[in-house]
Formats: C-alpha cells, sequence, structure tokens
C-alpha cells in the first residue's frame, strides 16, 4: 500500500528543502580572522594596487650594479654612494642627477663645507639638510633661496626649542611662525613671548597654544578675539576631562 503524507506535513517538507537550497548555493564563506602574526605581515606590506611587492633590494658596492636594467642600476650608484659615503659613485648617473646625489652623500658623511661645490639647487638642499642633521643654524645663512633659507631657520629652531634662532627670518609672520613653534618645543615655556609677536593674531595662536600646554585658562582669557577665548576654554576642559 502506497504511503500517503498529510498535505500539511508536505508544505514542511518542501520549506525545509528550499531553505537547504538557498544555504547550499547562497551561503556566504566563513571569514576566519588573521592572526596576530599575519595582520603584521599584512600591515607592513608595500602594496601596488593591492598586490605585496618585493622590497628595494639593498647595494653594498658598485659590483653590484652591474648588469641591472637601466633604472635599477641608477638606483644602485646612489644606494652605494650614500652607504660608502663616496661622491665618485655618483658619477655613472645622469649629468644632472650627479650633484644631487653628491648632495646626499656629503649630508650622509657631514663634510658640509663640500656643499658650496654643487650646482645653485642641490648645494641649497645640501646646505638646508646639514643644518637640520647638525642642528647648525649657521648652515643656513648658506642657502641662497630666501622662503627655503627662512624654513631652514624655522625647522632648526623648532628642532633645538631656540625662539632666538627665529631673529634671522626678515618676514614677520614667517618669524612669528617660527618663535612660536620653537617655544612650544620648550620644556618650560614662558608665555611672555607671545606678546612680542608682531600682530594679534599670532599673540592669539601663542596664548592659545601653550594655554593648552601649560594647561593655564588664564592664557585662554589673553586671547583678543572672543570666539576664540571660547574655543580656547572649550578645548582646555576637554583635555582636563581625560
Amino acid at each position: 500500500m502506497a504511503a500517503t503524507f498529510h498535505p500539511a506535513l508536505l508544505l514542511v517538507i518542501a520549506f525545509i528543502a528550499v531553505i537547504g537550497i538557498y544555504f547550499l548555493w547562497f551561503q556566504q564563506p566563513t571569514i576566519v580572522p588573521a592572526t596576530e602574526a599575519e595582520e603584521e605581515v599584512i600591515a607592513d606590506s608595500n602594496l601596488v594596487d593591492g598586490n605585496p611587492i618585493d622590497p628595494l633590494p639593498e647595494y653594498a658596492s658598485l659590483s653590484d650594479c652591474a648588469n641591472k636594467t637601466y633604472s635599477d642600476e641608477q638606483d644602485c650608484r646612489r644606494q652605494v654612494a650614500v652607504k660608502t659615503q663616496s661622491v665618485s659613485a655618483c658619477e655613472g648617473l645622469l649629468p644632472a642627477d650627479v650633484d644631487w646625489c653628491k648632495a646626499r652623500v656629503i649630508v650622509s658623511s657631514g663634510k658640509t663645507d663640500s656643499c658650496a661645490s654643487l650646482a645653485p639647487n642641490p648645494q641649497n638642499q645640501c646646505f638646508f639638510d646639514s643644518a637640520k642633521q647638525k642642528g647648525d643654524a649657521s648652515l643656513c645663512a648658506q642657502v641662497t633661496w630666501d622662503s627655503f633659507r627662512s624654513e631652514c631657520y624655522r625647522d632648526v629652531a623648532s628642532m633645538l626649542a631656540k625662539p632666538e634662532l627665529c631673529q634671522s627670518i626678515p618676514n614677520p609672520d614667517e618669524k612669528d611662525d617660527c618663535i612660536i613653534r620653537a617655544v612650544i618645543n620648550q620644556e618650560n615655556p614662558s608665555s611672555a613671548v607671545c606678546g612680542t609677536l608682531s600682530n594679534s593674531e599670532a599673540q592669539d595662536d601663542c596664548f592659545y597654544a601653550l594655554a593648552l600646554i601649560l594647561g593655564q585658562e588664564s592664557l585662554c582669557n589673553r586671547i583678543s578675539d572672543p570666539y576664540w577665548v571660547s574655543n580656547c576654554i572649550t578645548d582646555l576642559n576637554s583635555e582636563n576631562d581625560f
């Protein structure tokens, strides 16, 4: 005798079958979280269009530059020149690149006097980078571009936290910016310098920055613009909440 099924039971069986087919065809694959080590590898990878690339090779001597493509050979010479601190390794580069390569070698070796032998553009970069590397503002005076020379004084003054080095900057606004950068890097900055700045906007910036650094609301109240006074106090209170 053939088995018979209740219509309601048939509906239940059909429903279960449909659900099973759905999960077989459309279920999303389970994503397994990356381990901590895998995440570090992913984070450290250099990517091009989302694909990891091999790290740049390291070269130790000019013999490593042989039998390379032209581009790789040029990169090899630059790297070897800096690593061995040999300006002669730069000579095989394109003429326009030679002095730029030599500038990097000079900065690396610390033989700053040799910057003067370079063409104007790499010469300026050479003195600029040397000044920052050595923390020697006197080298900024050798930079012939006005804006680049001011930037040199600003960066060295900020790095050394010495606002007095900013006095060599002729532009008042750039000098004020330099002084503020240097003062906020001091271990125990004084707000007295803010009043010496050339205009009220710079003074306000100075008081604002030091109010947050020193945690002093009284400095917020010395800001001339009421809007920024309010912002300063709000920011200060927000910092105190943490």
